[in-house]
């Protein structure tokens, strides 16, 4: 079956988590035909401008590259009636001017291409502070490896997703760490993220992001799938294009393991 590989960036706008700004995950997806079609990757950070990257796939065996899509329109439309027409600041990546992300607001954003439209929205959560983080030993099989604790407290009442974006001296860990507040809504967090290559004197970079429900799910299948076909990761977008749309806070705080 035909594939392609899409390379996410962890933090498109730069500033935000300097250090993980060239990850990279490496994903096999079933397109179910050969035929290219559109991927989208849009981010907005809260305070920030929206950064959206257009993309083609390529047929499995093919060559490496993604050819951008340098004709796209891209328009980004808030809750309080604000409207922008994302400029072009490199081929396939587009920037908006004038809307900026802020906290409980909704977004529509709309990409034109090839003669086909995507429509995804995304609604800014409100933040949920990171207060802090510490770094536990866990022995298990022998082996002793050691484990991130973020501390927040859920508000509750509400459902909630976040996601967490780690790396070690400046390299990402290339994991996911996505959940929501089902279990935990309205208690202080206790779920641990594994750190399998980091050791003692090692330099711990976190970005927690406050992400919606559709954001979640992208994230989730993703990690689900195991970024291996036959499955391709649900997206918030329609009318068949891949990618996903996401409006959502972020924290960044660092740490020496002890």
């Amino acid at each position: 079956m035909p594939s392609i590989r899409i390379g996410y960036i962890a933090a498109l706008l730069g500033g935000a988590l300097a250090v993980m700004a060239s990850c990279e995950r490496v994903i096999d997806l079933d397109l179910r035909s050969s035929r290219p079609v559109a991927v989208v990757e849009a981010n907005l950070f809260a305070d920030s401008l929206c950064r959206v990257r257009v993309t083609r796939s390529v047929d499995f065996g093919g060559p490496d590259l993604f050819p951008p899509v340098a004709d796209a329109v891209v328009v980004l439309r808030d809750s309080v009636g604000l409207c922008d027409t994302l400029a072009q600041c490199e081929p396939g990546v587009y920037l908006s001017q004038t809307i900026r992300g802020v906290e409980g607001v909704r977004y529509d954003l709309s990409v034109e291409c090839g003669g086909e439209l995507y429509l995804a929205a995304s609604t800014m959560p409100r933040r949920v502070p990171l207060d802090s983080m510490r770094v536990t030993e866990m022995k298990m099989f022998g082996e002793t490896f050691l484990q991130l604790v973020p501390h927040y407290t859920d508000p509750g009442q509400t459902d909630n997703f976040y996601m967490f974006e780690v790396a070690v001296n400046g390299v990402s860990d290339h994991r996911i760490h996505a959940w929501g507040n089902t279990y935990t809504m309205g208690q202080v967090n206790q779920t641990p993220i594994n750190l399998h290559k980091a050791q003692k004197g090692d330099r711990l970079s976190v970005a927690m992001l406050c992400i919606d429900h559709g954001a979640y799910l992208f994230y989730h299948t993703l990690d689900s799938n195991g970024g291996i076909s036959p499955a391709n990761p649900a997206t918030n977008f329609s009318g068949g294009c891949l990618g996903y749309f996401k409006a959502c806070t972020i924290q960044t705080m660092e740490a020496t393991v002890e």
